[in-house]
C-alpha cells in the first residue's frame, strides 16, 4: 500500500476523482494512481475500502494499491481486504487511525489461480468493467 503526501492539484478541474478516508469528495485533473485502484482510508474513517473502477487521486489520508504495486487480481483484492476488519485501527494515538504497519502486519490466504478466477470476476462497487 502506499499514500501520496502530494499536494492535490485544484479541486474541481477535471474528472479524475479525489478519494479521502471515506471514499470519493471531489475531482481534480491528475492522478496518482493506476486504472483501477484500491483506496483505504487511513484518517477519519480509516479503514474504510473503496474501489475507484477508473483511477483516482487518492489523498494523503488515505493508503492506496494498484497494479503498480503488487501482481495479485485487484479485484480479488478488493474483497479480501474487506474481511480484515481494517476499521477497528488503532485507538491509541491521540487522534485514532490506520497504521500501515499494521496492515503490512495482516496476512490474506492466495487461492489456487483456478479458484481465483471466479471470485475477481465478482464487480466491486461501481465497476464497468
Amino acid at each position: 500500500m502506499r499514500s501520496d503526501t502530494a499536494a492535490m492539484p485544484p479541486e474541481f478541474a477535471g474528472d479524475v476523482p479525489v478519494f479521502g478516508s471515506n471514499g470519493q469528495y471531489a475531482t481534480t485533473s491528475a492522478r496518482n494512481t493506476d486504472v483501477p485502484a484500491i483506496v483505504v482510508g487511513r484518517k477519519g474513517s480509516y479503514g474504510k475500502v473503496n474501489w475507484a473502477p477508473d483511477g483516482c487521486f487518492a489523498s494523503d489520508t488515505t493508503f492506496f494499491v494498484d497494479e503498480r504495486l503488487t501482481t495479485t487480481n485487484l479485484r480479488w483484492l478488493y474483497w479480501s481486504l474487506q474481511t480484515l476488519g481494517l476499521d477497528e485501527g488503532s485507538q491509541e494515538a491521540a487522534v485514532p487511525g490506520l497504521n500501515r504497519e499494521s496492515v503490512y502486519e495482516e496476512r490474506i490466504c492466495l487461492p489456487a489461480a483456478k479458484l481465483l478466477s471466479p471470485i475477481s470476476y465478482a464487480k466491486p462497487p461501481g465497476s464497468t468493467v
